[in-house]
């Protein structure tokens, strides 16, 4: 199992790429922005299951599983 965290210091977006070619299977994206930004529709691996947490801010903690991991 391959567990990977970064803080990505906002723009998620424009660095989903980099970070899923290396296939883990559980990602924590620190000062992750919000998952409505996010668009996996050009990637070749998409997450199973999300969690995003923020206190209110426009960065928060994103949470990724992928392949059935729970």
């Amino acid at each position: 199992m391959k567990i990977i965290t970064w803080n990505c210091q906002g723009a998620f977006r424009k660095k989903v790429e980099a970070i899923l070619a290396l296939r883990p299977d559980i990602l924590i994206i620190q000062e992750c922005e919000h998952p409505d930004k996010l668009d996996f529709s050009k990637s070749l691996v998409k997450p199973q299951d999300t969690y995003w947490y923020s206190d209110g801010g426009k960065k928060g903690l994103q949470l990724f599983t992928f392949e059935n991991t729970k």
